[in-house]
């Protein structure tokens, strides 16, 4: 079933080798027990060794068992990008406890949903996210809020002893209740480890649940791709951690590679710029790459301060290895303008929550335009006929279904949602993920749009956006373009253009009948939108990651309620 010759794009022995049987905090611990001076973290300047995370995870282990955390107690976890995710992560984990991670930019009814729908008892929260907590903290039964300060150096007021809740204490205050040790439970195949959010971008959000052996098998499948993954790398981190392309494929990763981690607490469009020099490589998204090229464009046209800042940024990204993209697709020719602007290599990478992940990168040495990349190491990947179940043959446009070790256990109590996503097939369990796509003789995966995004016209006419939204965002002017259904009759749906601007223009009807005038020459007649509106951002979910599809809908709905610019 494997595509055995994908193996060549492949390391024939991984960076660092390991067991994915063990559970992560014994992991962690074992490979690094000789770098325990080496640092883990970076964060504003300041390095952070093993040696203080091995203290840190302990501590907290024992003050969370001495609190009455045991095997299988749920523990919220609502923190942004800091260092102290990775001692939080471990601690839980050595305990047998199950880290439950709460997206931090939830509104204060959907936090006090999370938090009582399963009974959580403690809370680590970010200090910046207090005001969310003190909104519902009289509807709380949590019995403990563990507060990870914020950098005080940075401008945030100090919020820990400013509100009048006893169950508040800050983390270094509640390390010092640990009076012993505790011993690590043994790993067992199958345990919940760790409990993530779903993005909700194409419905709502649902609870994943993954064990010890996922999260180790990722990673293990990240050490025989052609990536710098060696120790002592530096390592830009600009995923969330409540997200799995945070928590696994940047951050824990970088704990079992022995990386250094440059922590940035809130992703920033600029974040990449303010950070030039901290970093070897960076695990991004669009946005980021999107801004830097911008930057570098504008300062080419800024004088001669504007040539010198630009000659520092180009020396300074000499020392970056390669930039990886995750959480959304990249048009070619911008692609392509990045990499010539930036002198640097972008891979693409793929994957969603379900699968822990990256499940799909571009080969560093032998990338290929257009596509996603292939398979990782162990990885199966395939096209099937999504209304009958049946494998298609490579070329032939499908759902791309993915197989292999790394699949999710369940969505926490959600039986029917569990059984509609996993398929299987040959003997293979399977994550169907909702792209269509094709492989090529080369093994390697290019998308053609979405099954959940599928519009499907009053002809019966199957549309996939992503045909219409590469074409639109073709023209130099566009930034970007995403293509909705809209519903204009019953059972009559069709495409609407939303389209963001490379920057301010004047003589935007112009753009508009340019554009127009192009998608009827160049697309089919029931590709071509009905509908296109110029706006000022489209709307993006996960910091910056995927595009918020369900936002765009409704402002699709709105329009055309409104009946304007009718195509």
């Amino acid at each position: 079933m494997e595509n055995r010759f994908l193996s060549k794009y492949h390391r024939q022995n991984p960076i660092r080798d390991f067991s994915a049987r063990q559970t992560m905090y014994d992991l962690v611990m074992s490979i690094n027990a000789n770098n325990m001076d080496y640092s883990y973290a970076m964060y504003f300047g300041k390095e952070y060794p093993f040696s203080q995370l091995k203290s840190e995870t302990d501590t907290l282990a024992a003050a969370l068992y001495h609190d009455g955390v045991r095997k299988n107690t749920i523990v919220g976890v609502c923190l942004l990008t800091v260092p102290e995710v990775d001692s939080v992560l471990l601690a839980i984990n050595k305990i047998g406890a199950i880290s439950y991670w709460l997206d931090a930019s939830l509104k204060p009814a959907d936090m006090l949903h999370y938090l009582e729908a399963r009974q959580l008892t403690i809370l680590i929260v970010h200090e910046t996210l207090l005001p969310v907590i003190a909104q519902i903290s009289s509807l709380l039964s949590l019995k403990r809020i563990i507060v990870v300060p914020a950098d005080k150096a940075l401008g945030f007021p100090d919020l820990v002893h400013s509100m009048p809740d006893s169950r508040i204490v800050s983390i270094s205050d509640y390390r010092r209740n640990s009076f012993e040790d505790v011993s690590p439970v043994e790993y067992e195949d199958g345990k919940a480890a760790v409990i993530v959010q779903s993005s909700g971008s194409t419905g709502m959000p649902k609870s994943i649940v993954h064990t010890d052996y996922n999260f180790n098998a990722a990673v293990k499948k990240m050490a025989y791709c052609d990536l710098p993954f060696y120790i002592r790398q530096r390592a830009l981190v600009c995923a969330p951690p409540w997200i799995i392309y945070g928590l696994v494929n940047s951050i824990y990763s970088g704990l079992v590679f022995g990386i250094t981690t440059v922590f940035t607490t809130l992703p920033a469009e600029d974040m990449i710029y303010k950070h030039l020099g901290e970093f070897n490589f960076i695990y991004g998204v669009p946005v980021y790459y999107r801004y830097l090229y911008n930057k570098m464009q504008e300062l080419t046209f800024a004088g001669e301060i504007g040539k010198a800042e630009l000659k520092r940024i180009r020396s300074i990204l000499r020392q970056v290895s390669v930039f990886i993209s995750g959480g959304d697709k990249v048009a070619e020719n911008e692609l392509i303008n990045w990499q010539i602007e930036f002198d640097v290599p972008i891979i693409n990478g793929y994957g969603n929550n379900e699968v822990t992940g990256a499940a799909i990168v571009s080969p560093r040495f032998a990338n290929r335009l257009g596509s996603i990349g292939i398979p990782m190491h162990g990885t199966i990947v395939k096209t099937f006929d999504s209304d009958n179940g049946q494998m298609l043959p490579d070329g032939e446009v499908g759902e791309l279904y993915i197989g292999g070790d790394t699949i999710f256990t369940e969505y926490l109590d959600n039986k029917e949602a569990t059984q509609n996503i996993k398929y299987t097939a040959s003997g293979i369990e399977w994550v169907k993920t909702g792209d269509l796509a094709y492989i090529d003789s080369d093994g390697y995966i290019f998308l053609r749009g979405r099954t959940r995004r599928l519009i499907i016209d009053k002809l019966g006419y199957k549309i996939s956006p992503d045909n219409s939204e590469n074409y639109i965002q073709s023209f130099p002017f566009v930034r970007e373009c995403v293509v909705v259904g809209v519903e204009v009759a019953e059972n009559d749906t069709v495409p609407m253009a939303f389209i963001e601007l490379e920057s301010q223009r004047a003589g935007i009807e112009s753009l508009l009948d340019t554009i127009k005038s192009g998608c009827r020459e160049n697309l089919k007649d029931y590709e071509c939108p009905k509908f296109f509106e110029i706006i000022d951002k489209i709307p993006h979910k996960d910091n910056g990651g995927k595009q918020d599809f369900l936002t765009l809908e409704k402002l699709a709905k709105e329009f055309v309620t409104k009946q304007q610019n009718i195509f």
